[in-house]
């Protein structure tokens, strides 16, 4: 019985075929077993030839035995590397059937893509680009406009493929907004044009009429005359006063120097020192002004509002103080109180109080560097915007500035 069991079991052992699957992943890391239905099975042989089995005995072999082995061992190394070569040529068949099965998420992104890249050469080449001409980073500036701009000029209806801009209001709705390219185009060229208006500000300096050796005309009147010299005094006497304290001894510290054209940002905080001024103690910010140019520029000036937490004060900006400086840094004219405009902040920006001053280039001034400070009775009082909600703004002893030398056209 058990001579019959071992017989059946070489049997079903010699007749066991080895099936063959292919093992695929798709982009999304997924695996999938396929059976190889259109490869034949390669049996597996378990039993070795007995002619192959190496004999104990060392008995010397005749030569008609030693041509029946050598031709033995031929054909069985024959059938050996037909067989390998199946097996060659089935795993690279394999191989080619993992590298060409792809997904269908994968079909259909590659498909995409190819369509994309399609359009967008098709489109390049009816705008006339060829080779490596195209430059990405270059914009149509009118495509492009500032809300602020926008909301002066105005809007228009939306029509078909007219070019829009999209706002978020406060419960973050979305909103397109459609324009007229050509009308903000003009817009925008009127702005670039227009004169510009310099801020209006109290002006000390040393008298023209001292300076000039110029006197008053013959039979001028006496009291226009005694009050026209009042004045005058009172500008010499607040300039001397500043004078004598500024600003040749200053601090010799590194100065930051503008660019023509260019805007820089500054800031004046806990961490500067002040300096005793004539009015008073105050922190400051002093530059170098461009000196390429030789003719009178302006001189736009942003100081913005913030707010200051730990202070608790809502709205909060340093309020300047304008004096411009020669080479010697001796002061040449100062500034004072001037009637900044006031622009409301927006999403992307604070809101800030701007002024423009023009900057003396001529030989009597030549104005070189630039200081803003502030004064004992600026600090104690504050500014109240009139809008629908007014705005009462305090003046800080810190704060943050840009500052632009206008390049005119």
């Amino acid at each position: 019985m058990r001579a019959g069991l071992l017989i059946c079991a070489i049997l079903i052992s010699a007749n066991v075929c080895a099936e063959r699957y292919l093992v695929t992943e798709d982009g999304f890391g997924n695996f999938s077993a396929e059976r190889a239905e259109d490869q034949e099975s390669i049996p597996v042989d378990t039993a070795v030839p007995d002619s192959l089995v190496p004999s104990t005995k060392k008995e010397p072999p005749s030569q008609s035995t030693k041509h029946e082995i050598g031709e033995q061992l031929d054909t069985e190394s024959k059938q050996i590397q037909v067989v390998e070569k199946g097996r060659v040529s089935l795993v690279s068949e394999n191989k080619q059937a993992e590298t060409k099965k792809i997904s269908v998420f994968e079909r259909v992104y590659l498909e995409t893509e190819r369509k994309a890249k399609e359009n967008a050469l098709n489109e390049l080449k009816k705008k006339g680009v060829e080779g490596t001409d195209y430059d990405a980073t270059k914009v149509n500036q009118v495509d492009f406009v500032d809300g602020d701009d926008l909301a002066r000029t105005g809007g228009r209806e939306e029509v078909e493929k007219a070019p829009y801009f999209i706002t978020v209001d406060a419960n973050g709705n979305l909103q397109n907004t459609f324009y007229d390219p050509v009308l903000v185009g003009e817009a925008l060229d009127k702005q670039r044009n227009k004169k510009i208006e310099y801020t209006q500000a109290r002006v000390y300096e040393r008298s023209v009429l001292e300076e000039d050796g110029l006197a008053l005309p013959e039979g001028a009147d006496a009291i226009a005359a005694q009050i026209l010299k009042s004045g005058n005094k009172e500008l010499e006497l607040y300039f001397d006063t500043f004078s004598k304290r500024c600003c040749s001894m200053l601090p010799n510290i590194l100065v930051p120097k503008l660019e023509m054209g260019r805007s820089k940002a500054f800031k004046i905080s806990d961490d500067d020192l002040y300096y005793r001024f004539s009015e008073g103690d105050s922190r400051y910010l002093l530059v170098a002004l461009p000196a390429e140019s030789h003719t009178n520029y302006p001189l736009r000036i942003r100081t913005f509002i913030r707010t200051f937490k730990k202070k608790s004060i809502e709205h909060g900006v340093f309020f300047p103080q304008i004096v411009t400086l020669d080479a010697e840094k001796n002061p040449l004219r100062i500034m004072s109180g001037p009637l900044l405009k006031y622009i409301e902040e927006t999403w992307t920006t604070h809101g800030y109080l701007e002024g423009v001053f023009e900057i003396d280039r001529s030989e009597n001034k030549d104005e070189h560097y630039l200081l803003i400070n502030t004064t004992k009775p600026v600090l104690r009082q504050t500014s109240t915007i009139e809008t629908e909600d007014p705005v009462e703004i305090i003046h800080m002893s810190v704060g943050s500035f840009e500052l632009e030398a206008i390049l005119e056209i």
